[in-house]
């Protein structure tokens, strides 16, 4: 196994979620696939570092903590969260609003 033999898996990551953007958004506008899929190889990202045994030990015993980061470079917007909590940032106009949002629901 070579050093960088993981970065296929994450590599990978993108992958999965361009197919899912396209089963699930195919009549969206291009751009707005691309957002899509770029937010959801973030989100698969935080779920595929669940898979490794000393972060989900560490997830256990709430000694660690993942958090996920997009940047929207044409809206300006830092978009950062957990797997279950969304908190976006926009840098535009005003830049102390911020929004919260919960993906659970």
């Amino acid at each position: 196994m070579k050093q960088y033999d993981f970065i296929d898996d994450w590599v990978k990551i993108a992958t999965k979620a361009k197919e899912e953007v396209l089963a699930t958004a195919r009549d969206s506008l291009f751009d707005e696939q691309c957002r899509k899929c770029e937010k959801l190889a973030v989100k698969l990202s935080l779920e595929h570092l669940q898979e490794y045994p000393y972060v989900k030990e560490g997830l256990h015993k709430k000694t660690l903590q993942l958090w996920g980061v997009y940047y929207d470079f044409v809206m300006a917007h830092l978009c950062f969260g957990t797997l279950t909590t969304l908190i976006t940032i926009s840098f535009q106009e005003n830049p102390s609003r911020q929004q919260a949002t919960d993906r659970a629901s």
